[in-house]
């Protein structure tokens, strides 16, 4: 399965280095909160987020904290979109 946030991020949270990752649904804000470990971060604002044994690339906003390599962190989310593969 294809994990896709089509969406810009805004990183609202930076955890301790061993804090779980995966997702959660945000109830108040109607969308999913997302936590991983940051896996890059290219200059263009492109984050790379291991979320178990996925990697999703996600775009920051602008007014986004910029996490460091190895860092979790949790991001609120409007939307997460699934695409099957390999079938």
């Amino acid at each position: 399965m294809e994990i896709e946030i089509p969406d810009p991020a805004s990183v609202h949270q930076a955890q301790q280095p061993l804090a779980p990752t995966g997702f959660l649904a945000d109830s108040e804000e109607g969308g999913a909160i997302v936590s991983g470990a940051v896996e890059s971060v290219a200059d263009d604002g492109v984050v790379a987020l291991r979320v178990g044994d996925d990697v999703i690339l996600l775009e920051l906003t602008e007014d986004s904290l910029v996490p460091g390599l190895g860092q979790v962190v949790s991001l609120s989310v409007a939307r997460i979109e699934l695409y099957p593969y390999g079938f």
